[in-house]
């Protein structure tokens, strides 16, 4: 909870953000995610009601194009691949600290493309765009 409320602060005083909204289930960030239909999300996968996986599942495949940045306490390799694999665009640990998280965020509402690798040794990795099939 307290890293959520510190990037929430972090990410609202960055110009290149537009809304923030916060949530502290799968729930209720579920229900936000289909009402408010979000460019990105960062994404806890150690959730109170359900695994953060099966989230990330579920929002990926209601919108493809949404970014989802997994922010996570878990940094085995097979969590990152398994996550990567499932539809996340990229896997940030909270050891790296939130203002790395911020600022990566904040990268990705900037115009342009996604960077390869943000700044500060980031251990992230951008996935390829969905294709549409409009």
């Amino acid at each position: 909870m307290v890293i959520r409320r510190v990037l929430a602060q972090l990410l609202g005083r960055h110009p290149r953000v537009g809304r923030i909204f916060e949530a502290s289930d799968a729930a209720e960030g579920y229900s936000l995610f289909k009402i408010a239909r979000p460019d990105a999300v960062v994404l806890d996968l150690e959730l109170p009601d359900l695994p953060g996986l099966e989230v990330l599942r579920m929002m990926k495949s209601a919108n493809p194009s949404c970014v989802v940045i997994v922010l996570t306490s878990l940094i085995a390799p097979e969590v990152r691949e398994e996550c990567l694999r499932s539809g996340a665009n990229w896997f940030v640990t909270k050891e790296q600290g939130v203002n790395t998280v911020a600022n990566t965020v904040a990268a990705l509402c900037g115009p342009g493309q996604l960077p390869s690798r943000a700044e500060n040794g980031i251990q992230i990795r951008p996935k390829a765009k969905a294709q549409s099939s409009r």
